[in-house]
């Protein structure tokens, strides 16, 4: 068996409990994790369009397929973001990391790592790193409360007002960035 199918299936399945515990976003997805949610809402927050678990794909001409399933995928600047939460945990996490880091080098993909250590300072982290890989700044945060839309905290459907409430399952509406 290769090392990639290997490492795959030992982070899969019923091994997952291992990544985290599974939480809910401001939009309502689920994805594997509390740090994975506390990212995807930093993008909510601050306005970044992006697709949780996008695959990516090789640059071949022929042939083309997907390699790697990174976390989230920043659809308005061809960004993918991995958020690297067990990289202290095992060898074969770090195998994997470092293998998957050097297809996205080979395949030309823009990618921003992040970290458990990064956490404490995400802002400041991640708009450093956005400017490394994108070669420009970040957009300055959204400051008008206006432009705010409601999103239903149990299920992540769009609420109009004068919503208090989900229509679709009942849940209290929750404020995020439209």
């Amino acid at each position: 068996m290769s090392l990639l199918k290997k490492l795959s299936k030992r982070f899969s399945g019923s091994n997952r409990s291992q990544y985290g515990i599974p939480s809910r976003t401001l939009h309502g997805e689920i994805v594997r994790s509390h740090a994975e949610q506390r990212i995807a809402d930093y993008f909510v927050q601050n306005g970044i369009r992006y697709q949780y678990e996008t695959g990516a794909r090789t640059d071949a001409l022929l042939f083309k397929k997907t390699f790697a399933h990174p976390d989230f995928y920043l659809t308005d600047y061809g960004i993918y973001v991995e958020y690297w939460g067990l990289v202290n945990a095992s060898k074969e996490y770090r195998q994997i990391m470092k293998w998957k880091m050097k297809q996205y080098r080979q395949n030309h993909i823009r990618f921003i790592s992040l970290y458990p250590d990064n956490m404490g300072n995400l802002d400041w982290i991640f708009r450093a790193k956005f400017r490394e890989t994108a070669g420009f700044d970040l957009p300055a945060k959204p400051t008008a409360v206006a432009g705010m839309a409601k999103f239903c905290i149990g299920c992540g459907t769009p609420i109009g007002p004068p919503g208090k409430f989900c229509i679709k399952c009942g849940s209290p509406v929750s404020m995020a960035v439209g």
